[in-house]
């Protein structure tokens, strides 16, 4: 009798091993959401433009193309800078800094696994030195994950 409630036991073990790998590979294969956000805005000086997105509950973005334009896609806008932060609160933060000193205009392409975003956080943008009425555009392109799945796979958590 002892015998047999062992085997019974490694057959339960080896087969709830077995599905916990299953589930492992399925969260592995997650592909992405790619998404594109964008604003655009007309101010002078300093400007905030806020992506109007975000990922939602149980979701985690990566930011893999930030594009920082002025009033079109190739004249540049003497003098102006872009910081980019992704952050719970909307402030010039260094711990929340993706990017600083972009030149306007500005393309930024970036792997997949750069520049994640949580649930609870916002991508901005902040712009200086804008000229007096200086028309902007901040777009951003992201990949949208299951945040599980993205820890099994970086190995954060």
């Amino acid at each position: 009798m002892a015998e047999f409630d062992i085997e019974v036991a490694f057959s339960t073990l080896n087969s709830n091993v077995g599905k916990t790998n299953d589930n492992l590979k399925k969260l592995e294969r997650a592909r992405p959401i790619a998404t594109p956000w964008g604003v655009a805005g007309t101010g002078t000086g300093t400007l905030t433009l806020v992506v109007p997105g975000r990922p939602q509950a149980g979701r985690m973005w990566y930011v893999h193309r930030v594009v920082v334009l002025g009033a079109d896609g190739h004249t540049g806008v003497g003098g102006a800078l872009c910081d980019v932060y992704a952050g719970p609160s909307i402030s010039a933060d260094a711990t929340s800094q993706m990017y600083s000193g972009l030149l306007v205009p500005t393309i930024v392409e970036e792997g997949r696994y750069h520049n994640p975003v949580q649930f609870g956080e916002q991508v901005y943008a902040i712009f200086y030195n804008l000229p007096a009425n200086q028309q902007v555009q901040f777009a951003i392109a992201v990949y949208d994950y299951p945040y599980a799945s993205q820890l099994a796979t970086t190995g954060q958590g």
